[in-house]
């Protein structure tokens, strides 16, 4: 299916109109389709022939619509007659891609060690560093645990893996790791999130001032 000038411009200019950021849009006109990039966010176009044919009516075709986020929170398609009323809901799906775009993932916190953010510092602990986060999480862990209304035992489990975890895996990954702990606890409402958010910040400039890298992964469980 090949989309005429006009048709092509309308488009364009109503997701523009949506607010959405381009940069993020990917279109191959070819076959209808837009992409948002990084997601599963997806606005496709395709000519639906009605397979009930009125009498003494002619076989109109209509354009078919799939497109998600959908109008109702689901992947939605539907047909409508005119190219105008495309571009209508094109700018609607913008608007709605947009809105989910600027929303931040609270579950990120809980991702896998393995799981590395781009333009994080990745790189290996020497031994030495190794030896100051353990020496580092000992302190943190008399914290906790001093604070700590419950769950005492998970809190020791916790931080051992933690001490195990410099001889295993990167800087990022580590961060990532901590973060999700302190995550949880703070969902459980273990441990006062001021506590939680000391124990972070400290973790922050330890970073910065022995380990020699910037951590720049930001928690609004415990601001």
């Amino acid at each position: 299916m090949r989309l005429l000038p006009s048709q092509r411009k309308l488009l364009f200019d109503a997701l523009v109109d949506s607010g959405v950021q381009m940069s993020k849009i990917s279109g191959d006109m070819e076959q209808g389709a837009i992409t948002v990039k990084g997601t599963p966010f997806y606005f496709n176009l395709g000519v639906y022939l009605p397979k009930v044919i009125m009498r003494n009516s002619d076989r109109e075709p209509q354009w078919q619509i799939s497109m998600s986020p959908g109008r109702r929170g689901i992947d939605d398609v539907f047909q409508v007659p005119l190219f105008e009323m495309v571009s209508q809901h094109a700018q609607l799906w913008g608007g709605l891609v947009d809105a989910e775009l600027k929303i931040e993932d609270p579950w990120r916190v809980f991702e896998p060690p393995g799981a590395i953010s781009s333009g994080g510092d990745n790189s290996p602990f020497t031994d030495s560093e190794a030896k100051i986060v353990v020496a580092f999480l000992e302190g943190i862990e008399e914290m906790l645990l001093e604070n700590a209304t419950r769950n005492h035992t998970e809190i020791k489990q916790d931080i051992a893996a933690l001490k195990a975890a410099p001889q295993s895996c990167g800087r990022n990954q580590f961060s990532k790791w901590f973060l999700g702990v302190l995550g949880s606890y703070a969902i459980e409402a273990t441990i006062p999130k001021e506590v939680l958010a000391e124990a972070w910040n400290s973790f922050q400039q330890l970073a910065i001032d022995q380990l020699g890298y910037i951590i720049y992964e930001a928690s609004k469980l415990f601001p």
